[in-house]
């Protein structure tokens, strides 16, 4: 199967990368936006038509802005480049695998296959935007809708990701505004790529929505406290007036993928970030 595969810089699409690299049955191009370029990779600028001789078997597309500031131009950015990739597809009549978002559903917990969709933000109406432009191919379309994923990022939007950043990189407590007890299932970086290659592999001509959390909920402050108590040795936390939110969570569907818990994930990152500093 050759594979054009986007977004390979972000936490998600690195751990995809990775995973491949194990997939001697899949050929990819990973399409990048920077010079020079491996000899797997394809430069775009996300903005012109991709080439048109340009051969694949599927598409997944994980390549996305993500910007939930008024008045962004989040819509215009991930818009655009999904009907450049429209083309393309229809020219090499392959499936698509696309990276959505559960928060299409806006206020309407939990979010799930029946939920109402009306997103609140702009970045979710993008997301919305893209799921109806890859959909106008019929039985060739599988969009995975996702809430947060876990990993070491020292992200600016999923404070989860910055917390583990700082707490293994820094040594630093993770932070709690409010009381903490709203309730998340994310998924990690490594689940969620295993389960969408997984996707990828059934070479299916058939259109689908998957649902993708984590296999644990816990609330904001047991996330935490566990960050603290696996990467500090101590599980105290740093607690601020805040206001608290509401549960936020996915009602996912079935898992093809056998998924550690959140304190056995923790572990093996602070070990492979220990070895790291080895070297």
């Amino acid at each position: 199967m050759k594979l054009l595969v986007t977004g390979i810089s972000g936490l998600l699409g690195k751990q995809v990368r990775h995973l491949l690299t194990f997939l001697p049955q899949i050929t990819s191009t990973f399409v990048v936006r920077h010079h020079p370029v491996a000899d797997n990779e394809l430069y775009w600028d996300f903005q012109k038509p991709l080439p048109e001789g340009l051969k694949f078997d599927a598409l997944l597309h994980m390549a996305s802005v993500i910007d939930y500031t008024p008045q962004s131009s989040v819509l215009h950015k991930n818009t655009l480049p999904a009907i450049s990739l429209l083309d393309a597809v229809k020219r090499n009549d392959s499936n698509v695998y696309f990276t959505s978002t559960a928060s299409i559903h806006g206020q309407h917990f939990p979010w799930a296959i029946d939920s109402p969709v009306e997103p609140a933000d702009d970045y979710a109406f993008s997301k919305l935007v893209c799921e109806r432009i890859f959909q106008a191919l019929p039985e060739r379309v599988c969009i995975f809708r996702l809430n947060g994923i876990y990993g070491f990022q020292n992200s600016s939007h999923l404070g989860i990701n910055r917390a583990i950043y700082q707490a293994l990189v820094s040594k630093k407590k993770p932070e709690l505004f409010g009381e903490g007890a709203q309730l998340r299932n994310y998924i990690s970086d490594i689940s969620a790529a295993q389960w969408i290659l997984h996707e990828v592999l059934q070479k299916e001509r058939k259109s689908k929505i998957v649902y993708m959390a984590g296999s644990e909920t816990l609330s904001i402050k047991s996330w935490l406290k566990t960050i603290a108590e696996i990467l500090l040795e101590d599980d105290t936390i740093d607690i601020y007036p805040g206001r608290d939110n509401l549960d936020v969570l996915v009602h996912a569907s079935h898992s093809p993928v056998q998924m550690p818990s959140f304190s056995d994930y923790l572990k093996k990152l602070r070990k492979q970030y220990e070895n790291m500093l080895l070297f």
